[in-house]
């Protein structure tokens, strides 16, 4: 007869252990709770050794990644310099394990990443914001969003800054713009294609909006402020004071009989207006001198 001898692997205090709980299941029990990863995952960590040319970041991975001496290299100086063991931080996993095993990372991936991000709740927000110019070409300016290039087509210029550039045929002829800030609002963004279009025209409109209803809201009755002269008509003179438009009424405009406004007035001129009256409904205001 064939004795059955069942065995069970002691621990060095000599305790029996259970079946099914054998050490190297409980091992692998342990492996299979860390995280695994995917090319392109958008990952948050903690900074834990910063070396020339390597950053080591904790992802809750079995081991610490990377961020490469390439990487690195390609970092803003101002951003590298500002990072610290201990700070948190974000970033791309641009290879989950390479040849040595590591799970390499993207940091400046995470930041364009973040930047689109921002972008696109602008855009839902209809946010007007100030950026600077920081290029150009035939075809109009390109402004930077954090590290997202944008570009304002020619056509979405203000009238006043195409008028004041070269002649649209010439690849230069919006160069004296570069360096400039611009108020923009965005208008398209389609990350996939690396897209974002913005609009001088759309942001100054709104701009011009804003600022109406602010001086609509402020003026009242017996005001004396100045603005434009930016129409003339049979019936009087069309004043700009800052956002909104007031009418100068034709017997408004002088002690003297007056046939027509360009008797004494010319489009450009600075006048002193005083408030007749505001009509909020409307949303205009009937101004006079």
């Amino acid at each position: 007869m064939q004795n059955s001898l069942d065995l069970s692997v002691a621990p060095r205090g000599g305790t029996p252990v259970s079946p099914g709980a054998h050490p190297m299941a409980e091992w692998l029990a342990a492996d299979s709770d860390y995280r695994e990863f995917r090319r392109g995952d958008i990952v948050d960590g903690t900074i834990v050794s910063i070396a020339p040319g390597e950053i080591l970041v904790d992802i809750g991975g079995k081991t610490e990644a990377l961020v490469s001496d390439r990487e690195v290299e390609k970092m803003d100086p101002g951003v590298l310099q500002s990072l610290q063991v201990g700070a948190p931080v974000r970033a791309v996993i641009l290879n989950p394990e390479d040849k040595n095993g590591n799970v390499v990372l993207s940091l400046s991936q995470a930041e364009l990443d973040r930047d689109w991000d921002q972008a696109e709740k602008m855009m839902a927000s209809g946010a007007v914001f100030e950026a600077p110019i920081t290029n150009h070409n035939k075809g109009g300016v390109i402004v930077t969003l954090g590290k997202v290039r944008g570009f304002v087509p020619a056509s979405q210029l203000t009238r006043t800054r195409r008028k004041n550039a070269g002649p649209a045929n010439q690849p230069n002829s919006l160069a004296h713009l570069v360096g400039q800030k611009l108020w923009l609002k965005i208008i398209e963004v389609d990350r996939a294609h690396n897209r974002l279009i913005l609009s001088e025209v759309a942001a100054q409109r709104q701009r011009n909006k804003e600022e109406k209803e602010r001086l609509l809201t402020e003026l009242k009755e017996g005001d004396i402020v100045t603005g434009e002269v930016i129409s003339l008509a049979d019936f009087g003179a069309f004043v700009n004071l800052g956002g909104a438009d007031g009418l100068i009424h034709l017997s408004e405009l002088s002690w003297r009989r007056v046939n027509h406004p360009n008797e004494v007035l010319k489009l450009g001129d600075q006048v002193q207006v005083y408030v007749l009256n505001v009509d909020r409904d409307r949303g205009d205001g009937s101004d006079s001198v």
